[in-house]
């Protein structure tokens, strides 16, 4: 807050891990925007997102890709916006102690094909392969996989990792916790190879898994909300925003 903005918006008030409050910037000289303020606020999970939004405790929201997420909107008559650009979902085994033939071999073993089909289908595609440039060769320990908590599109892929690296002997355990912790690192983070999400390119040494499709969902009376496919996020076009009552 009081830091300079060269957007329609300024952020005016911060709560941190929980709340902003953006108010209409007095030097934008672009359009005026429609709405006095925009109160943005960190929801843990997707499933008590979408609770709020139908019972119209808020009046949009920024939901991570989850299996089956459209036709569950639409059974809650929700309405939503949806792009497939630059989400996407990776493996980051930085925090891993593997060399980068298990590495290698990880990304070999994973049948992305088979986990498409039954998870992402028409909400996402496979990425990219990144070669790694060493022979797979199997972990000798097990391997933990961490997951940010009420990510449900995550888990479930963790799962199905899980037995896709080890359908004879446990190669794999999972442990979850906070977002903040998973993607921020610090106390309280169990390291190993985290699943996670990233916009745009993932970093070098990670393993790409599938680029998927960003969702913004909204009440009916909400009018310019939309998908957003680029890395600028839901607020893109925030001065646009407007409430038909």
């Amino acid at each position: 807050p009081g830091e300079p903005f060269s957007g329609p918006f300024v952020l005016t008030r911060r709560t941190p891990g929980l709340k902003m409050v953006l108010e209409p910037n007095e030097t934008w000289t672009g359009p005026e925007p429609l709405l006095d303020r925009i109160e943005v606020q960190y929801v843990t999970s997707l499933r008590t997102l979408t609770e709020l939004l139908a019972a119209d405790r808020l009046e949009a929201a920024s939901l991570p890709s989850a299996v089956n997420l459209g036709q569950r909107l639409d059974e809650r008559g929700i309405e939503y916006s949806t792009a497939l650009g630059t989400e996407v979902v990776y493996l980051d085994p930085a925090s891993a102690d593997l060399t980068r033939r298990e590495r290698a071999w990880i990304q070999r073993t994973i049948d992305l094909e088979h986990l498409e089909e039954g998870l992402i289908r028409d909400d996402g595609r496979v990425a990219e392969p990144r070669g790694l440039g060493a022979r797979p060769q199997k972990p000798d320990e097990t391997v933990r996989l961490t997951v940010p908590a009420g990510d449900e599109l995550l888990a479930v892929l963790a799962q199905n990792l899980q037995v896709q690296l080890g359908p004879d002997d446990p190669v794999v355990e999972i442990a979850v916790a906070e977002p903040a912790v998973v993607y921020g690192g610090g106390e309280g983070d169990p390291g190993g190879v985290k699943l996670i999400r990233g916009f745009g390119e993932p970093g070098p040494g990670t393993i790409p898994m599938f680029e998927v499709a960003t969702f913004v969902a909204f009440r009916p009376d909400v009018v310019g909300v939309e998908a957003n496919p680029t890395l600028e996020g839901p607020l893109w076009n925030a001065e646009s925003w407007g409430l038909a009552r």
